[in-house]
């Protein structure tokens, strides 16, 4: 036996409502689970339950659609219930008693609605379904849409005339012209004439209409969160056996990951202290990962430059799970590494560095010489072109490079001390011998270039370079928020952001070594600020 449980919005009902078709599914199911462990969801507010043995538990077919229902009513919802010998059968019985719930419901006279449960004997399905309108053959064929219109991977064990049959558009026009209105009707037609002139999809509705099964009950999953707990016998203060109980954690999740062919691409670990606090660290991924041995080492590395304030009594991982990544490799094009390789090496270089001082580096929006930022790095870029290009001779090579420079950036740039002669750098000494060992006179200059900017942008000084005082620096703060170019939040950069003032000199010393000086000219102090090649 099987019962199907259908939702009916109903309009004068003393049980109120749930809150939408999403509330009234999971109610349903919630309903359905239980009451038998093989539980469907066909569809919004359609859930059909295998009710093979329930009458030793809770009694006849009638004491058990009886039950299904006040539990239902129980939560808010008023629904239909039919059980029949197939799941066919029980679904057309169940969309028409919940159409006549929603037809009596507009009808101001009745206070409350009711309609009692439907139950057929094995074998009288055909005599069952025969009264009913033929439009009930295209609600079911809605509801059982094949796996790429409704993306249900267990649809797939579907026979192929349920998949016909809801793939087809159902030709209700060219029934009623035909002079059908009732399933009956249908079922009584040949089934050989239907073939040749509808096809396999004419076979799949006549056996609807005889309320035969075209496919089984395929069960629904019940969704569980990726969510694992530990709790710990003993405090944990460090690090490093904190990683074992993760092992412990992370592995089951993955493994379930791997089952459903899915990924993670969010890291969420909760740890609850001695002190009755909780400490949640956050991970993005750059791409869906499940390998376990990578999440344990991105969490550690995590927890080692962001480590917890006091002792650990209880390990949480939530896992966002999405659909796992499927690569395909190329022939022509060279492999990039594996995202899980990139993802634990950035882990080590932040546990380092620091956050914000690994990534990719970006231009920033700035006429500071020398300015760069990074932001995070999120995986080789796939699917790039291949640019196929004549290889260069060796003389148009040669002429390239002769009048090619490269800038080389110090980070910090080290500080020197330089000669003038009227106006013009004639020496330069070092002030980090270690840095810059090798300075001298100078052979050749030019400049000086100047560059100036960031004036317009206000922060903690009034103009004129004076200290300003605080209520002012404030209200001046608060009206250039709006018209001042502030910086990309999610771009790190150690730059400053305070007004500069420099000139720059491209000088060649002796030894032949090529530098670019620049002088602050609100401090006069000099620093070397690239080495040019």
């Amino acid at each position: 036996m099987f019962a199907a449980l259908v939702a009916a919005s109903t309009a004068s009902s003393t049980v109120p409502p749930a809150a939408g078709v999403a509330a009234s599914t999971e109610a349903l199911a919630a309903v359905a689970r239980g009451a038998s462990p093989r539980v469907e969801i066909a569809g919004p507010g359609v859930v059909v339950i295998d009710a093979r043995g329930l009458t030793r538990l809770f009694g006849q077919e009638a004491q058990v659609a009886s039950l299904c229902r006040q539990q239902a009513a129980d939560r808010g919802v008023v629904a239909a219930v039919a059980m029949a010998s197939t799941r066919t059968a029980a679904l057309l019985l169940a969309l028409d008693a919940a159409e006549r719930i929603a037809a009596a419901a507009l009808d101001a006279s009745r206070a409350v609605v009711t309609v009692p449960a439907v139950i057929v004997p094995v074998g009288a399905e055909a005599a069952a379904l025969a009264p009913l309108p033929i439009a009930l053959v295209a609600r079911l064929a809605a509801l059982d849409m094949p796996v790429g219109t409704r993306g249900r991977a267990a649809r797939r064990r579907a026979v192929r005339g349920a998949a016909d049959a809801a793939g087809a558009e159902v030709p209700l026009a060219l029934w009623r012209r035909w002079g059908l209105a009732t399933l009956g009707a249908l079922a009584a037609l040949p089934a050989a004439d239907l073939f040749e002139r509808l096809g396999v999809a004419g076979l799949a509705w006549h056996a609807m209409a005889r309320g035969r099964d075209a496919r089984p009950l395929v069960p629904t999953a019940e969704p569980q969160p990726f969510e694992a707990t530990c709790a710990l016998e003993w405090p944990i203060e460090a690090i490093e056996p904190l990683s074992f109980a993760l092992g412990r954690v992370i592995d089951p999740l993955c493994a379930r990951l791997d089952h459903d062919g899915l990924g993670t691409v969010t890291l969420q670990t909760t740890l609850r202290l001695v002190t009755r606090e909780l400490y949640v660290r956050r991970l993005g991924l750059p791409m869906p990962m499940r390998d376990p041995r990578v999440l344990r080492t991105l969490i550690v590395l995590d927890l080692e430059s962001h480590p917890p304030p006091a002792g650990i009594d209880v390990l949480t991982v939530t896992f966002e799970p999405v659909a796992g990544r499927i690569v395909q490799p190329s022939l022509l094009a060279r492999a990039h590494p594996r995202p899980e390789t990139i993802a634990t090496l950035t882990a080590r270089l932040r546990a380092v560095m620091g956050d914000g001082r690994v990534g990719r580096p970006v231009a920033l929006d700035t006429h500071r010489g020398g300015a760069i930022g990074m932001r995070p790095f999120d995986g080789p870029a796939a699917g790039l072109p291949l640019a196929v290009a004549e290889t260069p001779s060796t003389t148009s090579r040669e002429q390239a490079g002769a009048g090619r420079l490269t800038l080389r950036r110090f980070r910090p740039p080290p500080p020197v001390r330089v000669e003038l002669d009227r106006g013009r750098p004639v020496r330069v000494r070092s002030l980090e011998p270690r840095r810059l060992p090798r300075l001298g006179a100078v052979r050749q200059s030019a400049g000086p270039w100047r560059s100036s900017g960031d004036w317009w942008r206000v922060e903690s000084a009034a103009l004129g370079g004076e200290p300003a005082a605080p209520g002012a620096a404030t209200v001046r703060r608060a009206a250039s928020t709006s018209s001042v170019w502030q910086p990309d939040p999610s771009v790190w950069s150690d730059e400053p952001t305070t007004a500069w003032d420099e000139d720059e000199w491209d000088v060649v010393l002796d030894s032949g070594t090529a530098l670019r000086l620049a002088r602050d000219r609100r401090r006069d102090t000099w620093v070397v600020a690239a080495l040019i090649d």
